[in-house]
């Protein structure tokens, strides 16, 4: 068994109208950057890029820890955190 994860940068087409296509690029880099990082750091492996977000799988032995919604906070620093509620 395999869990696959999807992100999403929240308000992207917004952000990209606000911010102009370069500052949107890099942001969106950043992005990657740092979902790589911690998807990486936690066992598993980017996929591909689905435009404002990645696919990422993580092999049979993870377990996100009871829920299948995580949330990484606290920017290039942050955790993966569990949805309250």
């Amino acid at each position: 068994m395999v869990a696959v994860l999807f992100t999403d940068l929240v308000g992207s087409t917004r952000l990209m109208s606000t911010l102009g296509d370069v500052a949107f690029d890099a942001l969106r880099r950043e992005h990657f950057s740092i979902i790589r990082k911690h998807v990486e750091r936690s066992g598993g492996e980017v996929v591909k890029n689905t435009g404002d977000g990645v696919m990422a799988t993580f092999g049979s032995g993870w377990s996100p820890g009871g829920s299948g919604r995580w949330t990484l906070t606290g920017g290039a620093s942050g955790s993966w955190a569990s949805p309250k509620g």
